[in-house]
Parts: structure tokens; C-alpha cells; sequence
């Protein structure tokens, strides 16, 4: 009788077990899609603002106004760089986020290039002057992984 008992304790036990990752597992999932879905919505719409406010000052050629809207944009949490090109590919100006804070980025310094960038057009007229081109700060949804790991390690040593 013992063995059938602990045999039924035993298959309960794993089935809870498997029962528990699995709805951890789907809820990070769940949670990093929303998140990522977020991030891309705001660097969307910080890329459709700044290339709203961007015609005139490239038209004009005024990089210090190019530079203090790039500096405003930079301040979302959301946004890992920005930078504001001519319809060549040249480099205006830019920011990046780094962990001692936001940079500036020159034109003649090395830009590292993502596949997850959003471009946005400037358009003037129906021609394109420039583009703005917006990477989303990943380490957010990075940090929130790793807090949902510790949760899940927590409740798994209060399961025990």
C-alpha cells in the first residue's frame, strides 16, 4: 500500500511541477510580447516626432537645433539611439544611450549598426531630405526577465 501511495504522491507532484513551469514559462511570453510591443510603439512614435520637427532645421542646415531636439527625444527610457541622417546616409547627429548616461554622436564617430532599427522618412515637398533612424533599449524587457526568473526561482522554493 505504501509504494501505490507514494507512487500517486509522486506522479501528482511532477504533474504540479510541469503544470507550474509551463504557466511561468507562458507568462513570460505573454509579458515580453507586450513589453517589446511597447518599445516599438514608442521608438514608432518618437522616430514620426522627430521627423515631423526635422524638416526645417535640415533644410536650414541648423545642426544645433537638430542637436537639441535629438537631445529631448533621447530622454525616453525606450530609446537606445537616435540618430538623424541626410537623404545620402550621412550622419547629422545622433545620441546613445550608455550606461554613464546619453552621448553624443559625431559624425565622424562609428555607428553600430542593428537589424531592429525603425526608419522614418523627412520628408519635404513629396522628397526625401532625411531620415531618422530610432533603435529600442532592449534592457528593459532584459531586466524584467530577469526579475521574472527570480520570482519564479522564489515560488518554486515556497513550493518546496
Amino acid at each position: 500500500m505504501k509504494s501505490i501511495s507514494h507512487k500517486v504522491f509522486i506522479y501528482i507532484f511532477i504533474s504540479l511541477f510541469v503544470v507550474f513551469i509551463g504557466r511561468f514559462l507562458y507568462g513570460i511570453h505573454v509579458r515580453t510580447q507586450f513589453e517589446l510591443k511597447r518599445l516599438e510603439k514608442n521608438s514608432v512614435l518618437a522616430s514620426t516626432r522627430l521627423a515631423n520637427i526635422s524638416v526645417k532645421p535640415i533644410l536650414n542646415n541648423d545642426l544645433n537645433l537638430l542637436k537639441s531636439y535629438v537631445s529631448i527625444e533621447a530622454l525616453d527610457e525606450n530609446i537606445y539611439s537616435i540618430q538623424i541622417l541626410n537623404q545620402n546616409n550621412r550622419l547629422y547627429t545622433g545620441s546613445l544611450r550608455t550606461k554613464k548616461g546619453l552621448s553624443q554622436i559625431n559624425s565622424d564617430q562609428l555607428l553600430v549598426l542593428h537589424q531592429d532599427s525603425i526608419v522614418k522618412p523627412v520628408l519635404y515637398q513629396g522628397k526625401m531630405i532625411g531620415k531618422i533612424v530610432v533603435y529600442s533599449n532592449k534592457e528593459v524587457v532584459q531586466q524584467y526577465i530577469g526579475e521574472l526568473k527570480l520570482i519564479f526561482f522564489l515560488e518554486l522554493g515556497a513550493f518546496f
